[in-house]
């Protein structure tokens, strides 16, 4: 259904191709047999020699001394426009050259004065002629900087650059000595730009010649003729001076100011009216013309008139898609201004008001929502200071205002069913609309002004806004000629140069936003060679005032560029939340890896990002450990694009009928437990690691553009995983251990897909200090290593140091049953039983705390230094026992041999009492030397 709606667009708008290009015909037919302007019946003769009465023969009026001469202000290119001067210059070794002009449209090249010597009449002379040119060049559709070419005697300067402003009046000045060579150019009284003139052949500057010949408008490729269409003149010109001197600096500033109007010395403006002829040329005769061309653009408003009637609101939204309001004037002059321009409108705005005069009615921008009489601006609420409401009006009660054409203001209800002409103040008036959606070499132009319509000879069909353009202009076009209010037709993209049906390009609309104008972004049928679109096509173009840092909606409002596709709907028609995708992919894509065509030998680089959110488990005795960890896989695409991208690596994520659409690379966990990986898909998304691309006219979109050279993809998951990990415990629990995690790329050989990590690309979020160990250091193996199967791996390494707080208690425990059974050594003598048990005790214990120690380590080969420590202290209180056995022995002999002997007893008792000391003494040597050498062995 809609393809077929397409088709009968197309159809239509072709076939209404077919009949205006018979009735322009027709017209065109006609309007040749018409009687043209006694200026414009002669045509030059290109061919040499020119007859000079044909150029001083004709129509020359008397011209007043403040004038303009206005050049194709219709815009169309002609090379018989032109303006020739028939006063005498004579030779001049330094000079000045100043004039005003304001540019209706602009051409690529624009011929402002050429000058022929040395012959004044246009007659055939064995010298052969030297021209001097003032051309300017437009090198760039969307700049206000032209490059301006100067010559004398055709030594000519391509470098000096000078600033137009459009749509204003402009004042230039270009000085030149010969004894130098320097030529300087002036811009609204700054100097602009400066170059030499050297003549290469003769090794001398130029000198600007005289009894020659000056046309305004055109350039002379042979003396008075060779004038081209594409090298014309579309301006108005005054106060065009020549000096033979070089000005002061101050001078110029001073007359670009309109602080003086010193009168050429060589050439006067006011004294040369009578000398010029005229071809094609209006002059037109202004009152206080010198006064427009400094006049202060603040004190007037720039107003343009949209000639349907609408409601207060929907006036409003036409005033803003363009860039403006509805008027408040501040004072008489602004409301004169409003007055004269919506008087005339006055044949499609007139409506029956007040005492039954039919005048024409314009919102103003002013309300009353109280209804109190205190009347406030629509756009800041402020209290009015000026008024100029009409008899009985501005009262309390309505809550609207409109002007009447004879400028009083009357009050009305703010209601649909009331509708007026709309009047809009737009604050910018050099606001500039940009064609969007167009390739590079389109003949369309890229920036159009907003100016108001005209009414010609009651023809009401061309009074809506029209969108002026250097070379094309958008208008509307009607399909039946009725009355402007019950007229049809589309809006139409054409050249100012030649009829629509004879040119090569040509753009048409009728699907326009609600308030029925182009601005927004709409379907237009087009026809541009340059763009490789040589029959008619349906494209989708922008016609926008939004600046590049902003979104153009669908109905031509703006909205910053960075709630594009925020989630949030800030255009009043939602679009900025419409076609949020993030990638652009081109219709050759295969998912492959994405290989760079330039570097076919070289893998494409995927990175890993490892984020350790947690180590969960460590589990000596299983040799295990487990952890949880975000893991991001890196890569980039040569062959994608990425639309704006945000800061933030989570607001850019792809959908999930982009990831099934793009190739994506596997990575395995290769060492981990076989079921013990959980995993959690936090989805893909593109890092923003570079600037966007340059704003581009060719989208009507006004998307930022990402390469995918320099902006990564990232595959981020969440996983829970069981590493199996070999503990070495010889030095437990003193001991390190290294746990290694191996990540495998599975998507292909390492040959065509490398997996890589770095050092910053590892890092730990979680507690360093766990419940056995701390984290000493996570680090990645310098370079990746393949498997036996040709596959890149990387290895990430987790160091741990067991921490001694737990065995603290042991240690200490150890020592203390150790003390307790050396300290059986000062018990009685005689009381052996004590003694030994006490000893034994402790020896108990100790086995006992060994055995539930050992079961939380795993059993091995070797001894620990744990197993060294209990082992020793058990042998120590062994030893101890022995010691008091012994001890008891001998004293149990002697009493038995000697018992009736006090002596012997006495000697007995003497020598236990020695053997015991020199226990005393001993073990708690042996003790600490042993626990001094352990910790210190231990800890080395």
């Amino acid at each position: 259904m809609v393809m077929g709606m397409l088709l009968d667009l197309v159809v239509w708008f072709i076939s209404l191709d077919l009949v205006s290009s018979k009735s322009s015909s027709s017209s065109s037919s006609s309007s040749s047999s018409s009687s043209l302007p006694l200026s414009s019946n002669v045509k030059l003769d290109e061919t040499f020699p020119y007859d000079p009465s044909l150029l001083y023969n004709r129509h020359e009026p008397t011209i007043p001394s403040e004038y303009l001469l206005q050049f194709q202000s219709d815009g169309v290119l002609s090379n018989q426009t032109f303006a020739s001067y028939s006063g005498d210059l004579k030779e001049m070794h330094e000079m000045t050259w100043c004039y005003w002009f304001y540019i209706h449209y602009h051409h690529s090249t624009m011929s402002l004065a050429s000058y022929c010597a040395p012959n004044k009449n246009c007659s055939r002379t064995d010298e052969e002629p030297k021209c001097s040119n003032i051309q300017y060049h437009l090198e760039n559709k969307n700049r206000e900087e032209f490059r301006v070419e100067f010559s004398i005697s055709e030594v000519k300067t391509k470098s000096l650059k000078a600033k137009v402003v459009p749509k204003r009046w402009n004042h230039h000045c270009l000085t030149y000595e010969s004894k130098t060579g320097k030529v300087t150019m002036f811009s609204s009284g700054e100097e602009q730009s400066h170059a030499i003139l050297v003549d290469k052949s003769a090794a001398i500057h130029p000198v600007f010649p005289g009894e020659g010949i000056l046309f305004l408008g055109q350039e002379q490729e042979r003396l008075c003729g060779g004038f081209d269409d594409y090298d014309s003149l579309s301006a108005d010109i005054s106060e065009f001076q020549i000096w033979n001197k070089i000005l002061p600096a101050h001078t110029i500033a001073k007359l670009a100011r309109c602080d003086s109007f010193e009168q050429g010395n060589a050439l006067s403006w006011e004294n040369s009216s009578s000398k010029w002829s005229l071809s094609n040329v209006t002059t037109r005769k202004r009152p206080k013309l010198r006064s427009d061309f400094c006049r202060s653009f603040k004190s007037d408003m720039f107003l343009v008139v949209f000639p349907e009637r609408r409601t207060v609101e929907m006036a409003s939204s036409v005033c803003k898609v363009h860039g403006g309001k509805l008027p408040v004037p501040l004072n008489i002059h602004h409301n004169r201004q409003m007055a004269t321009l919506g008087k005339s409108f006055e044949p499609v705005c007139s409506q029956e008001g007040k005492d039954n005069v039919n005048q024409p009615y314009m919102w103003l921008g002013i309300e009353d929502p109280l209804g109190s009489g205190t009347w406030r601006s629509k756009i800041n609420q402020t209290v009015i200071e000026y008024d100029n409401w009409d008899k009985n009006e501005g009262s309390e009660g309505d809550t609207c205002a409109r002007m009447q054409g004879n400028g009083y203001w009357r009050d009305t209800v703010c209601k649909k069913s009331v509708n007026h002409c709309v009047m809009c103040h737009i604050s910018n008036p050099q606001q500039l609309f940009t064609l969007r959606g167009l390739c590079d070499e389109s003949q369309f132009d890229r920036g159009y002004f907003l100016a108001n319509g005209q009414v010609q000879d009651q023809d009401t069909t061309r009074m809506r806004p029209i969108y002026e353009g250097y070379f094309t202009h958008i208008h509307w076009r009607i399909t039946n000629r009725t009355h402007f209010r019950d007229s049809s037709g589309f809006w139409e993209i054409s050249s100012r140069v030649h009829n629509t049906n004879e040119q090569s390009y040509w753009a048409r609309t009728n699907a326009t936003s609600q308030i029925g104008y182009p601005v927004g972004r709409h379907p237009w049928l087009i026809i541009d060679h340059k763009c490789d679109l040589f029959t008619p096509t349906l494209l989708n173009l922008t016609l926008s005032r939004c600046s590049e840092q902003e979104f153009t909606c669908n109905d031509g409002l703006c909205v910053p560029s960075h709630q594009r596709c925020d989630l949030v709907q800030n255009c009043e028609d939602f679009s900025d939340e419409l076609g949020c995708d993030t990638v652009i992919i081109p219709s050759t894509y295969l998912q492959n890896p994405p290989t760079d065509p330039r570097h076919m030998d070289q893998p494409v680089h995927v990175s890993l990002r490892i984020n350790i959110l947690n180590i969960d488990k460590i589990d000596t005795v299983n040799m295990m450990f487990a952890l949880t960890m975000e893991v991001n896989v890196e890569w980039r695409d040569h062959r994608l694009k990425y639309k704006n991208l945000r800061e933030g690596l989570g607001q850019n994520q792809l959908s999930s009928e982009e990831i099934e659409r793009i190739w994506q690379p596997s990575v395995a966990f290769t060492n981990a437990k076989i079921g013990q990986l959980e995993i959690k898909d936090l989805g893909i998304m593109v890092r923003r690691e570079a600037n966007p691309l340059p704003f581009s006219h060719q989208s009507p979109v006004e998307d930022k553009i990402y390469l995918g050279t320099e902006n990564s993809l990232v595959i981020s998951r969440k996983y829970y995983a069981e590493y199996g990990c070999t503990f070495d415990l010889r030095s437990f629990p003193f001991d390190d251990q290294q746990c290694t995690m191996n990540f495998t790329m599975e998507s292909a050989k390492a040959s065509y897909v490398a997996l890589n990590i770095t050092e910053h690309a590892i890092t730990y979020q979680g507690e360093i200090l766990l419940l056995e160990f701390f984290i000493k250091d996570i680090f990645a193996h310098g370079r990746p290593l393949l498997t036996e199967s040709g596959r890149s791996m990387v290895s990430v390494f987790i160091q741990f140091h067991r921490e001694l707080g737990n065995m603290v208690n042991t240690y200490f425990q150890t020592f203390l049953l150790c003390l307790m059974a050396y300290l059986t050594l000062y018990i009685n003598l005689a009381d052996f039983g004590n003694r030994f048990m006490g000893a034994l005790t402790s020896l108990l214990v100790l086995a006992s705390l060994l055995a539930s120690i050992e079961e939380n380590l795993p059993k091995t080969s070797y001894f620990k230094k744990i197993d060294v420590w209990f082992m020793s202290y058990i042998i120590f209180i062994f030893v101890i026992i022995v010691f008091h056995i012994c001890v008891d022995f001998c004293t149990g002999q002697r009493d038995e041999m000697f018992d009736n002997t006090n002596l012997m007893v006495r000697q007995t008792k003497r020598s236990a009492i020695h053997l015991n000391n020199w226990g005393k003494v001993v073990f708690p040597i042996v003790l600490i030397v042993f626990t001094i050498l352990y910790f210190v062995l231990s800890l080395i």
